[in-house]
């Protein structure tokens, strides 16, 4: 189980991004999605694809190096 949940902190696409953002309370700022559904999104390790538009245009607007292929692994 140890090496199960690291192998998934590892690959996790959705902490990637937040991180790219410079944290949570950051990406909200940038991209106006809530809170809640940015941590269901680490905790899955999957972004929603509905959303990945709205995070790319948060991001440039915010100076932040993202593009489509942050989204996959």
């Amino acid at each position: 189980p140890k090496y199960r949940l690291l192998s998934i902190s590892m690959n996790n696409i959705a902490q990637h991004i937040v991180d790219k953002f410079g944290g949570l309370p950051k990406m909200v700022a940038a991209t106006g999605i809530p809170r809640t559904t940015i941590q269901h999104w680490v905790t899955t390790g999957i972004v929603s694809a509905k959303y990945q538009q709205r995070i790319l245009k948060g991001a440039k607007k915010a100076a932040i190096a993202l593009a489509h292929a942050d989204f996959f692994a």
